[in-house]
């Protein structure tokens, strides 16, 4: 058996040129050149041969002598390091004379040049970028060989140095630019006290100790140049420590599999320990560690300091991300530092937890993954989910960014980040936000507000906010409000010929009339859009529809749909609706809630190539709801053109009525009435800030669905809060939002039944209203019905081109179809006007953001990982159907780095509590009281301060028992969401983990079911269709579970002995042994929730033997047969590791 040899490390006096080999170049030695007449010397101590051509690090020693030319590069990127001395740098138009530990940055492009002024000893070192640029002074140069450098060198420069620059012009990366004038360097201002966060033209100065630094295990860390400020191309950090912390340093190794290092020892001594090999690295010696090396560094004096380059994140990066905050200059005293207790978790977790305020980006590690060792343990981690990969270009441009100035203006404020933007907001001052928000949000309206909010009321009794205001839903939708008088409605921005929206569908033939249904693009203009609101608002008034009164819809996302929304608000009455996919029995559930005067239905669904006949539906709900005293009957909205949709049931059964309205009507006919009255004239009728105008429903997955009020005031607040800050919407917007549903079958009725993969904003879902609220700020929308992927996913792609989509709403699994199909959107399609994807309804993985990245949109579209559960900027995206907002999602003025969510939103004080003893339960009555848990540990998803969109209360809870049981009965006054999260405090970002209900407590080891669906969903895509993965109690008494991994497999595979083994070793090596299922099981099918989310709570309930009442909140019922079957096993001792259903 024969093992691989450690590598050695080699004293050289000058660089090996082997890519392979760890050295050491002591102090002034060095492949040694000389500029011609100069009286200086350039020690190359890592040159492109080592590195790959990926840096090179050259020192420079010498005296007084001429300045270099004025010159650019377009590639290189230089630094000048002070070591001793003084040298003087120009960089544009700034200029700075650097002394030791002094440092300049000059990326390319910058027009620049160099000059040791004084008659005495000075050092630099530099690195070079890219690794074979240090040729051009190979060009240039002589070898040297004397002592220390030249110091009498007197030739002609001219005659000399001048030829080979004007040579060396024309074959190298260096422009001259010799009209550029001198001038005296500038003071020291205190600009340079701190990194930019980004790579200018112009570059930067640091001053020798300034800056942010990190302590870890007595070890300060500096950086200098992080891949920010270098365009992801290397890092230089400054490093010092002292040999009296060797006990409690951090001695675990570090392998890059693409990253080199260079350590050149400033002050003391250092042990570079590179396999089992130990060199001595002293004051002005420099070694080499080459990527694929295990390397550490240890302190061998008092205090030693060194600098450390690389090609990628690196040593620094590993030691600010596993640091912390440290304010001191110089190393710490002994009883000051903690011991490194090789926190595994910690490492395994160190993606999630880096701080981009750290500076800390790895894209240059080519998604590599990082060994961090110690004698007991290897783990490796992979670096990608701290990987920068989109930075905001234009922040001044944002709203968010003159919102934040104007408080700083107003209320005498520095706020400089979003961080700093989010704790004001958040913090003692919160209500200050709230009335800023408001005066910024311009909304039509009447009265004035005597206070914000009772900031004394208990979150838990729904404290009323603006009291005083009264404004109308559709009225701000529709209309602007006057600058001088907000009473005032005005057209401003949303003029009568301007384009308000664009209605497209896919193509469809009718199979009732079997003639073509439009599917091309329809536009709407504001003026057509307010006179179709008044004509339904008219005939509304005219059946009788009044203020508080119900008016539902099942119905598609449409141009009719729209306008019944805006018109029922509009006078005052509650609209409610549910997507045709639903099933009578489902709507049934929700609309017997809330007794609803008219209900709309369309006469037909399209989907997929196809159209289903809605008669037997719009039966159904007539049956199910003739009893209930208020309800008037069913209009039916001609999807298919048809102008006599009803069919001869409907007809049979008017012609048998003696109602007052018939029990059938066509919506031809109902506008007709409309049309014919004064109602349509009548002013819009304003509601009280929390009076209700919106109810929606919970999934129902565990009972009867929940039926949720919205307050107008509270929507459109939050609308102008996300739409107008975080998204930047405004009048250039053009706004494309559907979202995945990724169901397999829903039941229409008992007898018809749809093929579903993928959906559009299902008008049942809060994410149908989100999608109405960017008209608010004069932005266009674009109203898709039908599928994604129909006939083809280009197809729907190209519709982003033709429509010039700025802001595109998605899902992961639209995304996922996209990249299963090899399909790149950028290749298909002009996605040049693109600004953001924002994907919702569950969480981006991070697989997902890499691909978005590198293969499919345009690099300069922020991606928004918007997750919402009911429960080029890509945005994630977290809130829900309870708060019709986000409790974590994007901002313009932040970096979007791999997995997670960017942010907070304002306002919401959002935390993460102790999980709760009762979290798998809804017995408990008594609520607790508790604390925010420490940093990036996870946690129940609370809410701590009261918020404007809160919902006003359940409809049919009279005395709130319902509503309090649904948010605030484990958490005294705190509103729990229902989810487990981790955040980062100190950049905000924030991890959703899994739904607390569904949270895996194996030994008292908590962790969350997406754990093992990364592992699952990265390696086993050809044999695994779909997962779902719960935990079940072993006794009532205990608190510790088995894991249960119920998988899919795909056509063709079968869970084997094999496949099951493989799944157990990959979550083993990926995690712990506490996350390897104690059982696997093959079933036909998973649950889902209609809303495409993985049923985990109701798996969760059946084997842990729980009886559950109703499923109608599922997309497929039928699925929950295999899971009983197994709960059955279980409880007679029948089950085994492998099983088949």
């Amino acid at each position: 058996m024969t093992t691989e040899s450690e590598p050695t490390i080699q004293r050289l006096s000058a660089p090996p040129g082997n890519p392979n080999e760890p050295y050491v170049v002591p102090c002034f030695e060095g492949e040694l050149w000389t500029i011609p007449a100069s009286n200086s010397v350039m020690r190359m101590l890592v040159t492109g041969h080592e590195t790959n051509k990926t840096f090179a690090v050259v020192g420079t020693g010498g005296l007084e002598d001429e300045p270099v030319p004025f010159h650019y590069h377009d590639v290189a990127h230089d630094i000048f390091l002070c070591l001793k001395g003084r040298v003087r740098v120009w960089a544009e138009d700034q200029a700075r004379e650097l002394g030791p530990g002094d440092f300049a940055s000059v990326p390319p492009g910058t027009v620049h040049r160099y000059h040791m002024p004084y008659r005495y000893h000075t050092e630099v070192v530099g690195l070079i970028i890219p690794g074979d640029w240090e040729e051009y002074f190979r060009f240039i140069s002589e070898r040297y060989a004397g002592s220390l450098f030249p110091t009498n060198d007197r030739r002609d420069r001219a005659k000399i140095l001048f030829p080979k620059l004007m040579a060396a012009s024309d074959q190298f990366d260096m422009t001259i630019v010799p009209e550029k004038q001198a001038f005296e360097p500038q003071p020291w201002d205190g600009s340079e006290n701190k990194l930019p966060g980004a790579m200018a033209k112009g570059g930067y100065f640091l001053r020798d100790g300034e800056g942010d630094r990190w302590e870890l295990c007595g070890t300060v860390v500096r950086p200098m140049a992080t891949l920010k400020e270098t365009g992801d191309k290397f890092t230089v950090y400054d490093i010092s420590s002292s040999i009296h912390f060797n006990k409690t340093s951090f001695k675990w190794a570090v392998q890059f599999k693409d990253t080199h290092h260079a350590v050149y020892a400033l002050m003391g001594k250092w042990a570079l320990i590179v396999g089992n090999k130990t060199s001595e690295l002293a004051a002005g010696e420099t070694g080499f560690v080459p990527a694929g090396c295990a390397f550490r560094l240890e302190p061998s004096a008092a205090y030693a300091r060194a600098y450390v380059f690389a090609n990628g994140g690196g040593y620094g990066q590993v030691l600010t991300s596993l640091g912390t905050l440290y304010d001191d200059i110089l190393v710490p005293q002994l009883d000051q530092v903690k011991k490194w207790t090789q926190d595994i978790a910690g490492i395994q977790s160190l993606e999630k937890e880096t701080d981009p305020s750290n500076l800390i980006s790895t894209k240059t590690l080519n998604r590599a993954s990082i060994r961090i060792m110690s004698p007991q343990l290897v783990i490796e981690t992979d670096f990608s989910s701290s990987e920068e990969l989109w930075r905001p270009s234009s922040m001044e441009a944002t709203s968010m960014w003159r919102f934040m100035q104007n408080v700083n203006q107003k209320r005498h404020k520095a706020m400089k980040t979003y961080q700093d933007l989010y704790n004001w907001s958040v913090g003692p001052d919160s209500t200050q936000f709230w009335a800023d928000l408001w005066d910024e949000a311009r909304l039509i309206h009447e009265g004035t507000y005597t206070q914000v909010v009772d900031e004394t009321e208990r979150m838990d009794k729904i404290p009323r906010w603006f009291q005083g205001i009264k404004l109308n839903f559709a009225e701000n939708i529709l209309y602007s409000a006057d600058p001088k008088d907000a009473s005032r409605s005005i057209t401003l921005g949303k003029e009568d010929d301007k384009i308000a929206l664009i209605a497209a569908r896919e193509p469809t033939v009718s199979e009732k009339t079997s003639q073509p249904i439009i599917s091309g693009s329809i536009e709407v203009t504001w003026g057509h859009l307010r006179r179709r609101v008044a004509l339904t608002a008219g005939a509304l008034r005219a059946r009788g529809c009044r203020r508080g009164d119900r008016v539902a819809a099942v119905a598609s996302n449409s141009i009719d749909t729209l306008v019944l929304l805006l018109a029922t608000t509009a006078i005052g009455s509650i609209f409610s609706s549910m997507s045709t996919d639903l099933g009578a029995p489902a709507i049934l559930d929700r609309l017997g809630q809330i007794q609803p005067r008219l209900i709309f239905v369309d006469d037909i669904a399209i989907y997929n190539g196809k159209t289903m006949d809605l008669s037997q539906l719009s039966i159904q709900l007539l049956d199910g709801l003739t009893a209930q005293t208020e309800f008037e009957g069913v209009i039916i909205q001609s999807v298919s053109g048809d102008t006599s949709p009803l069919s001869q049931e409907m007809q049979a059964m008017n012609q048998r009525s003696t109602a007052k309205w018939s029990p059938f009507e066509v919506l031809r006919d109902f506008l007709s009435r409309g049309s014919n009255s004064e109602t349509n004239s009548a002013p819009f009728e304003r509601l009280d800030f929390c009076e209700p105008f919106l109810i929606v429903y919970s999934s129902g997955t565990t009972g009867k669905p929940k039926c949720i009020t919205h307050s107008t005031g509270g929507v459109l607040l939050n609308a102008i809060k996300e739409g107008h800050l975080h998204q930047n919407y405004g009048p250039d917007t053009i706004c494309l939002n559907f979202s995945s549903v990724g169901l397999k079958k829903k039941t229409l009725s008992s007898r018809i039944k749809i093929q579903v993969t993928n959906g559009v904003p299902k008008t049942s879902w809060i994410v149908y209203i989100l999608t109405v609220v960017v008209l608010l700020h004069g932005s266009r929308i674009v109203l898709y019905d039908g599928s994604p992927l129909f006939p083809d996913c280009q197809s729907f792609i190209r519709l982003l081109e033709r429509q010039r989509v700025t802001d595109f709403g998605t899902s992961p699994r639209w995304l996922a179809s996209c990249q299963k199909q090899n399909v790149s959107p950028r290749a298909i399609a002009d996605l040049s006007s693109l600004r953001t994807v924002t994907s919702t309804g569950m969480v981006l993985t991070d697989d997902q953001f890499k691909w978005f990245y590198n293969d499919a949109f345009p690099p300069h579209v922020q991606l928004c990982n918007v997750s919402v559960p009911p429960h080029v900027q890509l945005c994630n995206v977290s809130g829900g159907t309870d708060m019709a907002g986000a409790l974590a999602m994007n901002n313009p003025l932040t970096p979007v780095f791999l997995g997670g969510f960017q942010c907070r939103p304002l306002g919401m004080a959002v935390n993460a509590y102790e999980l709760s003893q009762g979290s798998n339960s809804e017995d408990l009555e008594a609520p607790e009281k508790r604390v925010p848990i420490v940093e990036g540990e996870p946690g129940e998803l609370v809410v701590t301060k009261p918020f404007p969109n809160m919902p006003p209360f359940f409809w049919g809870d009279a005395d709130g028992r319902e509503y309090f049981r649904a948010y605030f009965n484990v958490f005294d006054s705190v509103w729990r969401h229902g989810d487990v999260i981790k955040i980062n405090k100190a950049t905000g970002r924030v991890f959703i983990l899994s739904r607390s209900d569904g949270i895996l407590n194996p030994d008292g080891i908590r962790f969350g079911p997406s754990d093992i669906y990364s592992v699952v969903e990265s390696k086993f895509t050809s044999q695994i269709q779909d997962s779902v993965c719960v935990g079940a109690r072993l006794s009532r008494e205990s608190q510790s579970e088995i894991v249960i991994l119920f998988v899919v497999t795909k056509p063709g595979h079968k869970l084997t002995h094999y496949l099951d083994a493989q799944l157990r070793k990959e979550i083993l090596k990926a995690y712990s042994k506490r996350h390897v299922p104690g059982t696997i099981v093959e079933v036909p099918e998973i649950p889902i929730t209609r809303n495409g989310k993985k049923a985990e709570v109701i798996v969760k309930q059946i084997v842990s033997g729980q009886t559950i009442t109703s499923a109608s909140g599922l997309a497929n019922p039928e699925s929950l047969e295999a899971f009983k079957k197994f709960a059955a096993q279980m409880t007679s001792g029948a089950q085994r590791k492998e099983s088949k259903l």
